[in-house]
């Protein structure tokens, strides 16, 4: 985190829900992408599906491809083209906890970490909801949201 995390383009401070939130985001990017997420040790393949193409170097007995493997192995084609990106948020309504999310999984997961942090346990079984609920499968995670709650 830095300045420009706690400032709105206008340069006005974020209130301190605000930065609560990016926090507990930038501590959802710190876990999909820490050791154990990636195996670089595959090799890619001309011919992978478009979801195997986009998680190739992930392992996959890590939580940001089980996550991606739910929430983005649909999205990964349409019309047989790769989708990802600005287009995602407004063609799925609903899919996405705010439009940075919808720029690609990783940003998914962390957006959805950070909501799942600031949130409470969503009782509908939206995509949204769902994403949520992803987080409370994992014990390290809900660990994680206690600590960080109080801070708020």
């Amino acid at each position: 985190l830095d300045y420009l995390d706690i400032t709105h383009v206008e340069g006005k401070a974020y209130s301190d829900n605000d930065f609560f939130r990016d926090f507990a985001e930038a501590y959802g990017n710190y876990l999909a992408t820490k050791e154990g997420q990636t195996s670089y040790g595959k090799e890619y393949q001309q011919d992978m599906a478009p979801f195997e193409e986009l998680t190739f170097i992930l392992n996959e007995n890590g939580t940001l491809y089980k996550f991606a493997k739910e929430f983005w192995e649909e999205l990964s084609t349409q019309n047989g083209q790769q989708i990802y990106g600005p287009g995602l948020y407004s063609a799925y309504p609903g899919y996405f906890v705010n439009e940075e999310a919808s720029q690609n999984f990783t940003s998914d997961f962390s957006n959805s970490f950070a909501e799942f942090v600031v949130s409470e346990k969503p009782e509908g079984d939206s995509v949204i909801d769902q994403k949520i609920k992803f987080f409370y499968g994992y014990p390290e995670f809900v660990s994680v949201r206690e600590r960080l709650r109080p801070l708020r």
